[in-house]
């Protein structure tokens, strides 16, 4: 768990972003645990880090390829992706933490 989240976390953080770095922490992830997130909330950051690559990648593709000057559009894209990793990130980490237990009752003999 902990290597997985040093690399994602080198990833989110690291100041040179390629879509590729993102393959990294891929092999940890039959080793992962996470007691405490709900498949919902994976759904809701796997999603919103996928839309958030997507938009990346699309104003990279049209900067690069095409020459359309997207400059502000992909700052934005880049901030809007570093803040969704970020965030994808806690989750991640508040979802490793074991899941609460019921409390024990105690019997009381007499």
């Amino acid at each position: 768990m902990t290597m997985f989240l040093q690399t994602a976390e080198f990833i989110v953080f690291n100041k040179v972003l390629t879509s590729q770095y993102f393959l990294w922490p891929l092999p940890f992830i039959p080793f992962l645990s996470f007691p405490s997130l709900s498949w919902t909330r994976l759904g809701i950051a796997l999603g919103a880090w996928i839309a958030a690559q997507a938009l990346w990648l699309g104003y990279a593709y049209r900067l690069e390829f095409l020459g359309e000057p997207t400059y502000l559009q992909l700052w934005g894209a880049g901030l809007a992706l570093l803040g969704v990793s970020a965030w994808g990130l806690g989750q991640l980490i508040l979802g490793a933490a074991p899941a609460p237990t019921p409390p024990i009752k105690t019997l009381k003999v007499d």
